[in-house]
């Protein structure tokens, strides 16, 4: 976790810039910043609560990192179910959308499918374990890449 004084001072500059942000609805983003530092104190509801008052984040990307964001807490706090029902309605939503690249959709549902791998493997599956995380380690056209391999560790702790 990072130092006290670094969150401090993340807030002081997302509040001072708040105003200035463009767009439609420089709130939402206030929000979503918000919502991004809340994740780094690992203070899972609170982002949850930020993000539900978003809202619309009109930029396509902003709207995704918001989806993967929801993917991140619900995995933090154990809502497996939760988990796979967002999961799949990501996987839709990356598959239909138009607007999102083909790199931007194989980058988000490689993210998913790791996820998914990363929630159902076991440590004691000793081989299939080494090789998700050499493939999360050596693949660089993932989102969330350094997340993925923390939760391996910790996953490999506590199962």
């Amino acid at each position: 976790m990072k130092h006290p004084f670094y969150f401090v001072q993340t807030l002081k500059f997302i509040k001072d810039y708040h105003n200035k942000l463009p767009g439609e609805n420089p709130d939402d983003i206030f929000n979503f910043a918000l919502a991004l530092l809340e994740f780094k104190r690992e203070n899972y509801q609170a982002v949850l609560e930020l993000l539900n008052q978003v809202e619309s984040l009109k930029d396509l990307y902003y709207n995704i990192e918001a989806k993967r964001l929801y993917l991140k807490v619900f995995y933090e706090l154990d809502s497996i179910d939760v988990l796979y029902a967002q999961m799949n309605a990501f996987k839709v939503y990356i598959h239909r959308n138009k607007l999102i690249t083909t790199l931007q959709k194989k980058m988000n549902r490689k993210f998913v499918n790791v996820l998914m791998r990363v929630v159902e493997l076991s440590p004691n599956q000793g081989k299939k374990f080494v090789k998700l995380k050499e493939k999360i380690e050596m693949d660089t056209e993932l989102y969330e890449r350094k997340w993925l391999l923390a939760k391996m560790v910790t996953h490999s702790l506590h199962s």
